[in-house]
């Protein structure tokens, strides 16, 4: 992604370093060694939209799915926004234009209305 210019650097990004609190909560909260390994592995985009702006924008559902079984014992996951560009229901494009607003049905911690 480097390398294509498809990451722009923030100001300060020296400064994303892992948190290592979050990945033990991670682990503990974790129901397979499998979900621990993938949560693990894509810690550092929960890490970076922390120190950002909240959001995170990935094709990865299965990460996503696990990060949410666990958003609601851990705090710091609730309000992370999760986007899925090829997802069609979170409608990656006009969330962009509408400036990426935090939509509480977006975020890691809200829970789905069962039908």
């Amino acid at each position: 992604m480097f390398v294509k210019k498809k990451i722009v650097p923030l100001d300060g990004a020296a400064d994303v370093a892992a948190d290592e609190t979050l990945r033990i909560q991670l682990e503990n909260a974790s129901e397979t060694v499998k979900q621990t390994e993938k949560m693990l592995e894509d810690a550092h985009l929960i890490e970076a939209a922390r120190k950002a702006d909240f959001c995170v924008v990935s094709r990865d559902e299965e990460v996503r799915n696990y990060f949410q079984s666990v958003a609601s014992p851990l705090r710091r996951l609730r309000k992370i926004c999760w986007v899925n560009p090829d997802k069609p229901d979170d409608d990656a494009l006009a969330w962009l234009q509408a400036g990426a607003p935090s939509n509480e049905f977006r975020m890691l911690g809200h829970a789905p209305k069962e039908d």
